[in-house]
This record gives structure tokens, sequence and C-alpha cells, in this order.
């Protein structure tokens, strides 16, 4: 018998997971154009258990720098901010890499995190912020494929 849609799937049927809502900035064709133009762009950022994964390329201006990554979980009526960790040997004389993971194994159904990326460097602050819309990871229910 199938199940009325309006019962919630069996939780132990379903898991939780973070599903981006923008596109990877590393497959688009102008992603060093980019990094060169904004001096800082996330690279890209995934769903690891209930927690986002990260890389973020930054224009290598000096060898003393500093990235942060911005983050809400309630549209920014507060905030809280992560330093990021320079990935050893990263530079490739243009460019370094930075990594950050964001725990979120706390979010609920239909929760949202929100995340913009801040890079220091020479007295100056450089941001990422997807275009202004800001990365976006939308929390949702998702089923599990009966095993066969």
């Amino acid at each position: 018998t199938a199940r009325p849609a309006s019962i919630p799937a069996h939780p132990l049927l379903s898991k939780l997971v973070l599903v981006p809502l923008f596109q990877q900035p590393a497959g688009c064709p102008r992603f060093i154009e980019d990094v060169r133009r904004n001096k800082v762009l996330l690279e890209n950022a995934m769903d690891v258990d209930m927690a986002v994964q990260g890389t973020v390329r930054v224009l290598n201006m000096d060898y003393h720098k500093s990235v942060l990554i911005r983050y809400s979980y309630d549209n920014w009526q507060t905030f809280r901010d992560l330093h990021a960790s320079y990935v050893p040997n990263s530079c490739d004389g243009f460019s370094d890499k930075f990594s950050f993971t964001i725990y979120a194994h706390f979010l609920v159904e239909g929760q949202k995190l929100s995340f913009a990326v801040c890079f220091r460097c020479l007295g100056q602050e450089f941001w990422d912020s997807n275009a202004g819309r800001n990365y976006t990871f939308h929390c949702y229910r998702k089923p599990l494929l009966p095993k066969t």
C-alpha cells in the first residue's frame, strides 16, 4: 500500500542532506580570470555528512594573508567567522588554496546555511559573496533507497 504524501518519511528510511543552491565556481570556464579580477573566489563546496567542506582560491599578492568564512544559519540575523586553513603546497605562483569546514549537524529540514568569503591581504579586504547572493545550502530529507 502506498503511504499518503502527508505522512513524513520514517527517519530511518531517510537522511538529512545539504544541497547547494549555486553552481560550483571551479566548473566555470572563467574561473582563473575571475580569481585574477576578484582576488578571491570560492572554488567548491559540498556536503559531507552534514558539514560543508570547501576550498577557496586567492590571488598570491603577498606571503601574509588570511581567509575567513562568514556564515549564518538564520538568514544573517546572527553570523560567525571561521578562519580557513592554508592548503600546504597549493601555491601555483598565481594563487593559493585555503580549505574550510562548517559543521551543520544540528540543522533541521528546511533550514538554510549561507556564507561568504573574505580575503585579507596587504591591509585590504576582498569579498566573494556569489555576486551578492551568498553561497547557500538548503537542508532537506532525502529518502534512502531500499537495499535489494
